[in-house]
């Protein structure tokens, strides 16, 4: 066994030595085989790690196969113990074993050559043996056994013999001991992450051994770790010279190297099990010396180990007033300021948002890593004290001194959000949020104005907040990252994204600070955007400096986000700002703040805070700031706040232009051009729901733009297996964004509606030059078939013309009023799209965008687009694919939907020739996964499609004169995907028939011409069956949700049948077709008699344990 397993590792492992894929698969199954039964090969695992050589020094095997063998032995202990068949003797042997490993390899030997991934694995796996011991009867040897291995050193060694005094620590040893010690604490629960996904029986494993541990060994695991921390500590500050200087024989020393490492994991060690031991074994007069040093040591891994400890220490669950009392004696307020101020960077700032101006800091990693660990520190110590003043049971006294503390410690933390290092700052974060919360809930319980000093930390707070959403002086500018990527593969920039988010988060505390302190928040944002505007005047006129674009862009970010924060901070709905969120309401009107109100009315009051910046940021001119972000963020603006121009119609102007010019649409970045270009749709329809766009203004308007209207298709380049029109469609370039300014065209052309011949005329100045390039292209095509570019511009233009009538509002489909205008123009378009379709219908992307257009144009203009119906499918038909058609058919669905008996002689015409198409598809073989999911949607949008008909009252189409040839067919299919097809399908077919069955089922007298001859017999021969066979069917599961809802579906056809042929069902029931499937008599009856006289609902219950017990349920 154990040689297959090494030549399977090896096989599995090494694939250059054994090319053959077959093998290496075969390799391994085996080895997952093994792996499968630990119980029954642990013992293999353990004798492949631990063999030697013959010479008795160096493993017998590879690093592979030893890895493999402690896998088998981890997953035996974590998973198969149970199975064995002497658990006891098998855990107390492995025990045995791993002693006499550790004396071979760690105290007489090389320490596994300080592999360290195999230390790392054994460490586990004698983690996971000690939990086991504590499933043997005490006493519980092995954790004493290994800590006293720290000290134990080769047989040769003089300090093993007859010395009185304690030896030295050995290096290996210690090293194993240590990384066993941090493996155990995490897997008994330190990491809270997984206590949370443990199973409660593992927890109380954990628990009961947690217990016998800081009952038994916790005061030697402490002791054996501070000695180890406080040994490590004096050799490291030997320094590197002193290797070599105390070597004895066979007494292993410990190097500089060592020492740092040993001191590092050591005190990650106390770190880790602060949190569940006693914290006497942990804080005492003789370790806490000896954490501050290491704070303050030169070795920067030293440092932040330490500052982990800390924060260990500090975070340990405890009562108030203790948690109090080992925060005054840590005195780590005092302590971190110190260092603090000791390892600023060079443009850190002073907790105040400005900068110190000492220009002379440590910039190093080390140096912003230990800033890190320091600020992550500082964030626990005000979580805690947070914590004391929240806690309800805690002593007046107790609360007003950790108040005391907190607020001494508040300036360390803006310090530290401060920093210039964005990490460093995000770890105070948690703990901002908190004060800000506490203040919160003080101010909402007593309705007390703040206190100075608290008062005095919102004013910092808010003042460093809005420095630290600046970006960086040094900071580029990634479009990518605002959605202005200049072309399709530039990527977002990481920085910038992580950038963003954390003025996400910062934006976050802003609004806490609002909803405290709104007088506070309000003038700080005024203040700070009101001159950084008047700055950049005074700049542009030169009589000021040049500001950089990071203050303007931040001004810009704060107006972006003000009154966002207000709403949140006034607790109003969150349903947009109205126009009265910017003018000063006079008391009755306030409670309508997101009513409707007149313009005139509104442009009367005066504006509040919010309205005054939004009009500053129109009337600055700040967009001619010559920076992408800034003129970005300013048009973002704009359409954040659209609903203002409503209450200040003057300043509609001034940011049209900007749109139109040189800032906006007309932008020497093709990135920011394709942001604008929606942004600009968007304002559009703004100031349309708003009325805020003058009628004698739309004409400029598209004046200033019809020189972006221009389509200019251009073919990609392409390798020799793509498809360049494939290509060239696949991304969202360009082209995508200006479709947005047609559909911005159709919006302002719309707003003309008193003026008809004005508006057909400024349509047809848009449209007819369309047309005409997209009937010139048609024709060239005609004679050079090569040139692609002219399909992609024919596609192009389609989508163009689709849009602009996209802008116009949707016609009522049932209004009796005359046809506008303008609907004349959209018929001429889709003229056009057609005759392009029909000449180039061969090309996938031309039938998918003449679809497209053609669902715009029929939304837009309703009724008089449906003749042209016949001509699309005609276009569409022949040259259709799987998905293009399950695409057309649920459009149509839609038509049908919404036009209903408008539609019904365009339906009667084309339903043969698309049921036809249909059948085509659906008759087709499978090949794949592909298909097959094609299939199910083309089988649900065709049965959608004949419901949406029948729930249209078209049931008619389908027996006309020039359909009824395929009736026995389409029913035949709908009676064959009510129990062939997924759940969903089924219930539509099985509605579509009792609907049928309602219409066409009728026996009565006074239904006879509505009922369709020769119906009933279908009735008997199909669907009788389909009541009994379709619930019976294997993948049927009466269990399933959706299954319960054809249930119902086939409870109701039931229903129907028996009440439109009354009696003559139930005599087929109880005298044809029941008898015929050997249903019992007395069974029969009851099914009949429960037929005539339960209701749907209940029936659908009865129905359900009919089939259960027909199926032997």
């Amino acid at each position: 066994m154990e040689g297959q397993l090494i030549q399977a590792v090896e096989i599995a492992s090494n694939p250059q030595l054994n090319p053959d894929p077959q093998l290496k698969s075969q390799a391994l199954s085996f080895l997952e085989h093994v792996k499968s039964i630990p119980h029954e090969n642990w013992s293999v695992g353990w004798a492949v790690w631990s063999a030697r050589d013959d010479s008795g020094s160096s493993p017998k095997y590879s690093q592979n196969a030893r890895m493999f063998g402690l896998i088998l032995v981890d997953e035996f202990l974590n998973k198969g113990v149970s199975n064995c068949a002497d658990p006891a003797g098998a855990i107390a042997s492995l025990q045995e074993a791993a002693v006499n490993y550790i004396e071979a390899e760690y105290v007489q030997g090389t320490g596994d050559q300080s592999i360290s991934f195999l230390k790392n694995k054994f460490a586990q796996v004698l983690s996971a043996l000690l939990l086991q011991t504590y499933n043997l009867p005490p006493p519980f040897t092995l954790l004493p056994t290994l800590l006293a291995t720290a000290r134990r050193h080769p047989s040769a060694s003089p300090a093993t013999a007859g010395s009185s005094s304690q030896p030295p620590l050995n290096p290996l040893t210690s090293d194993l001991l240590l990384r066993v010690l941090h493996d155990l604490s995490v897997t008994l629960g330190s990491d809270a992450t997984l206590r949370a996904v443990r199973s409660k029986e593992r927890l109380q494993r954990d628990a009961a051994v947690r217990d016998e541990i800081r009952a038994s060994h916790a005061a030697s695991i402490a002791e054996t770790v501070w000695r180890m921390v406080e040994e490590g500590a004096t050799r490291v500050n030997q320094g590197p010279q002193a290797d070599g200087a105390h070597q004895g024989a066979g007494l292993r020393q410990m190097t500089f190297k060592d020492a740092v490492e040993l001191t590092g994991a050591a005190t990650k060690v106390i770190e880790d099990y602060v949190s569940w031991i006693d914290i006497g074994l942990v804080v005492t007069n003789e370790t806490v010396p000896i954490l501050f040093n290491l704070l303050h040591h030169s070795i920067p891994s030293l440092r932040t180990a330490a500052a982990d400890a800390l924060l260990g220490i500090i975070s340990k669950g405890m009562k108030p007033a203790d948690k109090l009392s080992l925060a005054q004696a840590l005195n780590l307020t005092e302590v971190i300021t110190s260092l603090e101020a000791r390892t600023r960077t060079s443009s850190a700032a002073d907790g105040k948002g400005k900068a110190n101006g000492a220009g002379s800091g440590d910039d190093s990693d080390e140096n912003v890593e230990f800033r890190e660990h320091l600020a992550k520190l500082t964030n626990g110590l005000v979580l805690e004290l947070c914590k004391i003043l929240e806690e309800v049971a805690a002593e007046d006294s107790t609360r007003s001194a950790a108040d005391a503390m907190l607020t001494a410690t508040l300036p360390l933390a803006l310090c530290f959000l401060s920093d210039e290092f964005d990490e460093t700052s995000e770890q105070m974060l948690s703990g901002i949020n908190v004060v800000l919360s506490l203040y919160k809930k003080a101010k909402r319980r007593t309705g007390a104005v703040l206190s100075p000093a608290r008062s005095g930390f919102l004013a910092n707070l808010i003042s460093v907040v809005l420095q630290k959403m600046k970006f960086d002086s040094e900071a580029e500018w990634s479009g990518a990252s605002f959605g202005a990527a200049d072309d399709d593969e530039d990527s977002e920039d990481e920085d910038a994204a992580k950038f963003i988010e954390l003025r996400r988060n910062l934006q976050t505390v802003i609004g806490a600070i609002a909803a405290i302190d709104g007088q506070l928040f309000s003038s700080t944002v005024h203040s700070l955007v009101i001159q950084t505007f008047s700055a950049f005047e005074a700049s542009a006129a030169g009589s000021g400096p040049q500001l950089e674009w990071q203050q303007v862009e931040l001004a810009l970010n704060v107006v972006h986000f003000y009154g966002d924060v207000l709403v949140s901070a006034l607790a109003t709905p969150k349903t947009g700002l109205s126009p009265g969120a910017f003018v000063q309401l006079p008391d009755e009107s306030s409670k309508a703040r997101n009513a409707k109100l007149s313009s005139e009315y509104l442009a009367g009051l005066p504006l509040n805070n919010l309205g005054e910046v939004v009009q500053q940021l129109v009337k600055s001119n700040v967009s001619a700031y010559p920076h992408p972000a800034v003129q970005l963020q300013f048009f973002e603006c704009l359409i954040r706040y659209s609903a203002f121009f409503a209450t200040r119609t003057g300043c509609v102007s001034d940011a049209l232009m900007a749109f139109l010019d040189w800032r906006g649409l007309h932008h020497d970045k093709v990135g920011v051009r394709k942001r604008v270009n929606y942004l600009f749709y968007r304002f559009i329809k703004d100031l349309r729901t708003n009325s805020a766009i003058p009628a004698d203004f739309v004409q400029k308007l598209l004046e200033g733009m019809q020189d972006v209207l221009v389509v200019r298709a251009e073919l990609p380049e392409v390798a020799a297996d793509e498809d360049p029109l494939e290509k060239a469609t696949a991304p969202a370039g360009y082209f995508d964004s200006q479709l947005y300014l047609f559909e911005t065209s159709g919006l302002l052309v719309s707003l003309l509606n008193t003026s008809a011949d004005s508006q057909v005329m400024l349509l047809k100045a848009i449209a007819n030059p369309l047309m005409e390039q997209q009937q010139q292209s048609v024709q060239a095509f005609a004679g050079n078939s090569a040139d692609l570019r002219l399909v992609l511009q024919v596609h192009h233009l389609m989508l163009a013309l689709s849009s602009l009538a996209k802008g116009f509002p949707d016609l009522n489909a049932n209004s009796a009023e005359p046809e506008p205008q303008w609907v004349g123009v959209f018929k001429s378009v889709t003229e056009q799209i057609l005759m392009s379709l029909s000449a180039l219908n061969r090309f996938s992307i031309i039938r998918e965008a003449a679809r497209g257009a053609f669902a715009r144009i029929v939304t837009t203009i309703g009724k008089a687009a449906l003749p042209y119906i016949p001509g699309l499918i005609d276009g569409l038909l022949n040259e259709v694919s799987s998905q293009e058609l399950i695409d057309f058919i649920n459009f149509l669905g839609l038509v049908v939907n919404k036009f209903k008996e408008n539609v019904k002689p365009i339906m009667d015409e084309l339903f043969l020739v698309l049921v036809n198409r249909i059948f085509v598809f659906l008759n087709q073989s499978v090949s794949g996964t592909d298909d097959a999911v094609q299939r199910t949607e083309l089988q649900r949008a065709y049965i959608n499609l004949i419901s949406s008909m029948v729930g249209s009252n078209m049931e008619g189409v389908f027996i006309s004169e020039k359909n009824r040839g395929q009736l026995e067919t389409l029913l035949q299919s709908i009676v064959f995907y009510s129990s062939n097809s997924d759940p969903m399908c089924q219930k539509s077919a099985v509605s579509i028939l009792h609907r049928l069955v309602s219409v066409w089922g009728d026996a009565s007298a006074s239904a006879s011409s509505a009922a369709l001859p020769g119906f009933e017999r279908f009735i008997y021969e199909n669907l009788v069956g389909l009541i009994f066979e379709a619930p019976t069917k294997e993948s049927f599961d009466p269990r399933d949700a959706q299954c319960q809802m054809v249930l119902g579906e086939i409870a109701t056809l039931a229903k129907t049948i028996y009440q439109k042929r009354g009696e003559e069902s139930v005599e087929y029931l109880a005298n044809v077709y029941l008898p015929g499937i050997n249903c019992p008599p007395d069974l029969a009856q009851d099914f009949t008699n429960n037929l005539k006289t339960l209701e749907a609902k209940p029936f659908k219950k009865y129905l359900e344990n009919f089939i259960a017990r027909s199926r032997g349920g």
